[in-house]
């Protein structure tokens, strides 16, 4: 798996794409409608979105560190 994710070029996709495969959980469609990161009141889609990419590519990176 470790070899799998530093060939990725598309990291968030790719991310997204392996907790979906990883969870069995193909159909969610929930919808965040705020967010608090980093005391950052967030409620744009796109700065949530943003916000989800970059906490679980720090994941990833973390995981491919080890």
């Amino acid at each position: 798996m470790t070899q799998k994710i530093k060939k990725w070029n598309n990291r968030s996709k790719t991310t997204c794409e392996t907790i979906k495969k990883l969870t069995n959980n193909h159909h969610s469609h929930t919808e965040i409608q705020e967010l608090m990161v980093d005391n950052k009141h967030l409620e744009d889609q796109q700065d949530i979105g943003d916000a989800f990419t970059d906490y679980f590519s720090s994941i990833i990176d973390n995981i491919s560190k080890n």
